[in-house]
């Protein structure tokens, strides 16, 4: 029974029935209640009756309906539930088990029932979206948990499951950010989908603890698609918010590097921000760095007389640097320059 083409159908077909005998039995039980006291205690057999036969019958079946409605369920809920899942059948039970519904006793312990096979359904959903990084329809499923069952056990499972999925979306983020990051010996090439990941980082969380590391690599990603105002606002915002970076001198010593560059230009602006990556983290990888751009920086506006004793620094403070092995080749053509023994470039 309810194995058919549709068990579901089969299922609402029964309830229909049973709705209409249940209310057939409720207009009786009004009718026996308005009866006199004696005419109720008589027997129910038709000599006694006479033209109420037909309410008789009923009285007669009352008894045992609510046990012949459940014999129903428990043979055809299965199938239909198969048939309908679980959400489908939520709603339906909903409806039966509304404020003076006959048939709310029977259906409520059911509800009760779909309503942790949802449950289970949305958590599993959750598990499927957060294994394929949807991180915002993962936060969308475990809310709407929260918002379904506020009183269930369920809710405050899934508001802890929800507080994790920022880690495990930024550590996400920065792992593909990384991956796809291919700027060392590609000078010039665009870092498209790493900008994407580590912008994703950053708003994701953009006050934890790795969201000084994804906005300075959005900046500088932005700057290899073009985009080099955007880096510069990245990379000041950087400065301001994150003033204890352990990244620091690395933003600074960028920062410099776009001024000083095309299309910016700005060489006493570069020159100013490298001589603050010397002075303030002289033991930074940056500060050799800083020291020969700054040289270079000073030489190409043909103050050769400021870029010697900079490159002399250079060698003297870092002489595991690589750069220093250009020093003395430079110095000396620098110092011919300015006896007019050599020329620029």
């Amino acid at each position: 029974m309810g194995e058919g083409k549709d068990a579901f159908a089969t299922f609402q077909q029964f309830n229909q029935s049973a709705t209409k005998v249940l209310l057939s039995q409720a207009t009786y039980a009004n009718w026996l209640a308005n009866r006199p006291y004696r005419s109720q205690r008589r027997p129910f057999f038709n000599e006694d009756y006479g033209d109420d036969w037909p309410d008789q019958c009923r009285a007669t079946a009352l008894p045992k309906t609510a046990q012949l409605i459940k014999n129903g369920w428990e043979q055809l809920f299965p199938a239909a539930l198969k048939k309908s899942g679980s959400l489908k059948m939520r709603g339906y039970l909903r409806e039966l088990t509304k404020t003076d519904a006959p048939l709310k006793d029977i259906a409520a312990p059911r509800l009760v029932e779909v309503d942790q096979l949802v449950i289970k359904y949305y958590f599993a959903q959750a598990k499927v979206l957060l294994r394929k990084h949807q991180f915002d329809a993962t936060r969308k499923m475990y809310k709407r948990i929260i918002a379904e069952y506020p009183s269930d056990p369920a809710a405050k499972r899934a508001e802890k499951e929800m507080g994790g999925i920022s880690r495990i979306a930024v550590n996400y983020y920065k792992k593909e950010g990384d991956r796809n990051w291919n700027s060392v010996g590609h000078m010039g090439v665009p870092q498209k989908k790493s900008q994407e990941f580590y912008r994703a980082m950053y708003k994701e969380n953009p006050d934890g603890s790795q969201a000084d590391y994804a906005l300075y690599y959005w900046a500088r990603a932005l700057g290899t698609v073009g985009k080099i105002k955007e880096e510069i606002k990245l990379l000041k915002q950087h400065l301001g918010k994150f003033p204890k970076s352990k990244i620091r001198s690395k933003v600074l010593y960028e920062l410099g590097f776009v001024y000083a560059g095309l299309p910016i230009n700005d060489h006493k602006k570069g020159i100013e921000i490298f001589e603050e990556v010397v002075n303030t983290y002289p033991h930074s990888k940056e500060a050799p760095e800083s020291l020969w751009h700054e040289a270079f920086l000073f030489a190409i506006d043909q103050h050769f007389d400021k870029a010697i004793p900079l490159l002399q620094q250079l060698k003297a403070q870092y002489p595991k640097s690589l750069r220093t092995q250009w020093v003395d080749v430079w110095v000396a053509k620098y110092q011919k320059i300015l006896k007019g023994e050599d020329h620029w470039p």
